[in-house]
C-alpha cells in the first residue's frame, strides 16, 4: 500500500513538473514571438533552427523557409564576423556587430546583432542565440549630427574676427600690419573678416571737400522745407 500510494506521488509530481515545463514553454515561445527585436537560434554550426515572428516580418521568409539555413545567407555579415564569429561564439565569448541590409519591402536597413552560445548538460555548445534590433533611425540622426558638425566647423572656419590692439595712424589713419606696412582701413579690415565696403561721403566731408555743392544742397533744402 506504501508503494502504491508512493508511485502515485510520483506520477503526479511528474505530471506537475511536466506542466510546468509547457507553461515555460509557452511562456517563453510567446516572448519570443511577440519581441519586436529579431530573434535567432542556431546550431553549433551556425544554421537557422528557429526564428520568430520579426524575423519573418523583416525576410519575408517563413519559420519553415529558414530552417536549416546558416544565418550568413540571409542577413549579410561582415567578412572578419564571418570568418571570426563562430570560433569566437564556440570558445565562450559573445560577438556584437551591425550591418546592413535590405528588408522584405526594399527599405535599406541596418541591424545591430547580439549573440552568445548557450551550452549543455556536457559543456559542449548545444545553441545560440542572435537576437538583432533595427538601428536605421539611430543611424541616420548619428550621420546627421556628424553632417551639421561638418557644417559648423566649416562656417566657423569661415567666421575671421579682429581683436587685440590694432596700431591706427592719428593722422592718415592707415592700421599698421603685422610685417610693418601700412595700410588703409578697408584693406586691412577686408583682409581679416568677411567684411566688405561700399563708399560715400558724410555731410561734414562734402562741406569740406565740395564747399559749393554742399551749399546748393542746403539751400535746395531750405527752399523745399519753405515751399
Amino acid at each position: 500500500m506504501t508503494r502504491k500510494r508512493q508511485t502515485l506521488e510520483g506520477g503526479e509530481e511528474l505530471r506537475e513538473a511536466n506542466r510546468q515545463l509547457v507553461i515555460e514553454r509557452d511562456f517563453i515561445a510567446a516572448v519570443l514571438e511577440t519581441t519586436p527585436a529579431l530573434m535567432v537560434v542556431l546550431d553549433p554550426q551556425g544554421r537557422i533552427l528557429r526564428w520568430n515572428r520579426a524575423c519573418e516580418d523583416f525576410t519575408g521568409r517563413t519559420h519553415l523557409q529558414a530552417i536549416g539555413t546558416p544565418l550568413w545567407e540571409i542577413f549579410p555579415v561582415p567578412i572578419p564576423i564571418l570568418r571570426d564569429g563562430l570560433p569566437t561564439l564556440l570558445a565562450g565569448e559573445p560577438l556584437e556587430y551591425e550591418s546592413d541590409w535590405t528588408d522584405a519591402g526594399g527599405t535599406r536597413r541596418c541591424l545591430h546583432w547580439k549573440s552568445d552560445a548557450h551550452r549543455g548538460g556536457d559543456g559542449a555548445v548545444a545553441y545560440i542565440i542572435c537576437s538583432g534590433i533595427d538601428i536605421t533611425l539611430r543611424r541616420r540622426a548619428e550621420q546627421e549630427r556628424e553632417r551639421l558638425i561638418v557644417e559648423l566647423q566649416a562656417a566657423i572656419a569661415r567666421i575671421k574676427t579682429l581683436d587685440g590692439l590694432i596700431p591706427i595712424c592719428a593722422g592718415c589713419k592707415k592700421i599698421r600690419d603685422d610685417s610693418g606696412y601700412w595700410q588703409e582701413v578697408e584693406a586691412y579690415i577686408e583682409a581679416r573678416s568677411e567684411a566688405e565696403f561700399s563708399h560715400g561721403l558724410c555731410p561734414e566731408c562734402i562741406r569740406r571737400l565740395y564747399p559749393d555743392y554742399a551749399g546748393r544742397m542746403s539751400a535746395g533744402a531750405k527752399d523745399g522745407g519753405t515751399g
